[in-house]
């Protein structure tokens, strides 16, 4: 709630600003008559949190809130189901928000003023460093997934992309491979410029200039996949091995090539990232990097539970990958 509507509940009410704040944090020795006359002087100027803090006797509840860039593709849903079974299991509730449909800070502000939950989990590349250590605070911690933001009050757990896109990409220089080109997603996320990181240090390592490979973009979606593969079959610039920085790219990219009549991995070598379940299924089998996710998910919650409580967590949590070989990429070593 920010000052000028505490000032406005207090006017309502007749009341100081602290008798406001007390009420609506479940503190103080407020008697019983004034507490529902200032939550009737917060419900009428539109602060929605005052049901809540009616209903619960000011007690803060036990809800967690997750913010996401959307909720679209296998590797959010499994984070997201992650997440939502960690709060099950340690008696909490979870609401979920979307940054989809407008401005980030927007989103956040509202969240922050209204629903106010006890704590937030951040997987979102659009909501920028700035807004998160603007709205952190010790009653309101933040725990962030796949980046790290150095504030008081915010936390991270993350996995290790640039060593994950880093093996990757080694495994197709073992193979013999020297045309290696790299389709990421946006550059604003995080796990984007991370894996090209990797993807950069495998390549200097083995001797190979960076400049020279193709780098192109396929929206971390599997129909942008499916586009840029057409662009590079049709352009006749297709190398012998690829990286996509998710696993939905890659298989974009596999539906492409199957229709053009290229075969993987005979005629292209093909690495996705995040293990979604459908990569084990596809023909071939697509190799790619593991994310523990439901282990991401679990540490998320629980750090946020343990900053909400005061117990000084792990601060920056790096959680390992591990490539998991399958039939998508051909070895072309003398």
């Amino acid at each position: 709630m920010s000052v000028s509507t505490l000032k406005e509940v207090a006017e309502k009410a007749n009341v100081s600003l602290a008798t406001v704040s007390y009420v609506m944090n479940g503190k103080g020795d407020i008697s019983d008559q004034t507490k529902e006359r200032v939550l009737a002087a917060a419900e009428e100027v539109g602060y929605k949190s005052a049901a809540r803090a009616r209903k619960y006797g000011g007690e803060k509840e036990n809800i967690m809130g997750i913010v996401t860039s959307n909720f679209r593709g296998p590797f959010f849903s499994q984070l997201l189901t992650s997440v939502e079974e960690a709060a099950i299991a340690n008696g909490c509730h979870l609401m979920a928000y979307s940054t989809a449909t407008g401005s980030s800070e927007q989103l956040l502000k509202h969240v922050f003023k209204t629903h106010r939950p006890s704590g937030l989990i951040v997987m979102a590349y659009n909501i920028s460093d700035d807004i998160l250590l603007k709205y952190s605070a010790r009653d309101f911690p933040i725990v962030t997934i796949d980046r790290s933001v150095d504030g008081e009050h915010l936390w991270s757990v993350t996995m290790d992309n640039e060593r994950g896109a880093y093996d990757a990409v080694k495994y197709l220089v073992s193979c013999g491979h020297r045309e290696i080109a790299f389709m990421g997603g946006s550059f604003m996320a995080y796990e984007t410029q991370a894996r090209y990181m990797g993807y950069c240090s495998a390549l200097k390592e083995a001797g190979i200039d960076v400049a020279s490979q193709l780098y192109c973009q396929g929206g971390h979606t599997e129909s942008g996949g499916y586009s840029t593969a057409k662009i590079l079959i049709a352009q006749k610039r297709m190398p012998s091995a690829l990286f996509c920085a998710n696993d939905e790219m890659a298989l974009g990219v596999m539906l492409a090539c199957r229709e053009a009549g290229i075969r993987i991995p005979e005629d292209l070598s093909l690495i996705g990232f995040d293990n979604i379940e459908t990569a084990k299924y596809v023909e071939p089998t697509l190799t790619t990097v593991r994310q523990p996710v439901d282990e991401v998910g679990g540490m998320a919650l629980q750090t946020l539970i343990m900053a909400i409580h005061g117990n000084n967590p792990v601060k920056h949590m790096r959680i390992p990958t591990e490539l998991v070989i399958r039939k998508s990429v051909k070895s072309i070593s003398d």
